[in-house]
């Protein structure tokens, strides 16, 4: 049995401990010949993949050589030609129409791990059927070695999947009415790939952006790049030194996919909050009905402002990205969450995937549209239940 398994958070281990080039190799070729399998019942066209990394040691060396399998298997490559987060990644898989994207990362672990998480071609994380084949696929290789393919390598195509998701980013929010606000903003990045994401998404606008922990290190500047207490308070300290009225803070972990959120007070916002604000929102979008899924013992807040709202719950005993996702996809729904700072949305063609980017910029849109702070907004939830 290999040590290579997945989970919802893919595959992690150790750098050179767990995760070799050896092991990457035989990773590789079972990725390719599960797709290539899978993508023969579809249309009999050779499958092509989107290969990126974070800003970990050996990161982008692991990609190269995962892309090096891949066209020696006849299947085109596109390379990130720099360090990206995963929902960056994914969603160029879904814009390209690409058979799947596969990333080199170690999701918020410590600078010491390194992993890989796969995607389909809606840019969602690989479910856990896909998955066991994949590793089913590696057992066999490991047994009995990797065969010589008689065929006409793919191409390796570098691009940069950055300038594909802020694209759809700037299709699903109004960013100039944000700029038009003059909200001020601060985010911690904890130096990891998503590091200036949200300066230049505002680039060509007057944003007041203020960014800590900003530039893509490979060992994170010494912090650990998940939404402890230490990335927490860093981030405080910075937003209660006001300019405006209106103000907010984020700190987005090291996969760019969950995300921490401080309000004008410096106050830490629960999770059944955010999802509150953003359901509050969405609702208030013409182009976005549906229903959200939660867990089971989800929140009661979020079942009071459903059922005022007519918003249909489906209800999930797991926390699991995975299922919810495809729960998501299933029943049509907008939103989900596990309600551990993760936001998945099912709107305007976007990955069925949680994207702390994404979730910052409905906020903002949220605070922009209202004029509110969100504790604000919060607070006109809570009056609409009758819950003061």
């Amino acid at each position: 049995m290999s040590d290579i398994f997945f989970t919802e958070n893919g595959w992690t281990e150790v750098i050179s401990g767990g995760i070799t080039f050896d092991n990457l190799k035989i990773l590789a070729q079972a990725i390719c010949n599960y797709f290539r399998r899978e993508q023969n019942y579809i249309d009999n066209f050779p499958p092509r993949f989107a290969v990126g990394f974070d800003n970990r040691f050996l990161g982008e060396k692991y990609a190269k050589e995962i892309s090096r399998i891949i066209v020696n298997n006849g299947m085109d490559v596109y390379l990130s030609d720099r360090p990206t987060s995963t929902p960056c990644l994914f969603s160029s898989v879904k814009i390209l129409s690409l058979t799947a994207g596969i990333m080199v990362t170690g999701s918020d672990l410590p600078y010491e791990y390194s992993g890989i998480k796969i995607c389909n071609y809606q840019g969602s994380i690989l479910r856990e059927k896909s998955t066991k084949s994949i590793e089913k696929e590696v057992d066999i290789l490991e047994k009995e070695g990797i065969e010589d393919f008689i065929v006409t390598p793919g191409q390796i195509i570098e691009f940069n999947p950055r300038n594909y998701y802020f694209h759809q980013l700037y299709s699903i929010i109004d960013i100039p009415i944000i700029s038009k606000t003059g909200i001020d903003i601060t985010i911690n990045y904890i130096n990891s790939a998503c590091s200036n994401y949200l300066r230049d998404i505002f680039l060509k606008y007057n944003c007041m952006i203020r960014e800590i922990n900003n530039k893509p290190l490979i060992d994170f500047g010494n912090l650990i790049p998940n939404l402890n207490e230490k990335n927490i308070s860093d981030l405080q300290q910075v937003v209660v030194s006001p300019r405006c009225s209106l103000q907010v803070g984020f700190l987005i972990d090291g996969d760019g996919s969950k995300l921490k959120v401080v309000d004008a007070s410096g106050i830490v916002l629960d999770s059944e909050i955010i999802f509150c604000i953003i359901l509050k929102h969405l609702i208030n979008l013409e182009d976005s009905k549906g229903g959200i899924v939660i867990p089971e013992n989800g929140s009661n807040l979020i079942r009071l402002y459903c059922e005022n709202n007519q918003v249909e719950i489906h209800y999930i005993n797991s926390k699991d990205g995975r299922q919810i996702a495809e729960l998501m996809r299933t029943h049509n729904c907008i939103l989900g969450s596990s309600l551990n700072d993760d936001f998945y949305f099912n709107i305007n063609n976007h990955i069925l995937e949680k994207d702390a980017i994404l979730t910052a910029l409905i906020l903002l849109e949220s605070m922009s549209i209202l004029n509110q702070n969100l504790n604000s907004i919060f607070y006109d939830i809570k009056a609409s239940l009758n819950i003061l």
